[in-house]
């Protein structure tokens, strides 16, 4: 997990912010598939700080005893 760290935090903005341009572009009137899409990209980016920031905070990188 340290070695990908910062790619992982890159990767999850990216997906929050895509989700965000694509809530705002596109006009409500197109259907449930663009809500499900900005659900979808939103989702996975807050999974991917979350697994991220769960990493920072656990101590001796995630091992077990």
């Amino acid at each position: 997990m340290r070695r990908h760290r910062l790619l992982l935090t890159l990767v999850g903005a990216g997906c929050v912010a895509l989700g965000i341009v694509v809530a705002v572009a596109v006009p409500d009137t197109d259907g449930p598939a663009w809500a499900m899409a900005v659900a979808g990209c939103l989702g996975a980016g807050v999974l991917l700080l979350a697994r991220v920031a769960v990493a920072l905070i656990r101590p001796n990188d995630g091992a077990t005893p």
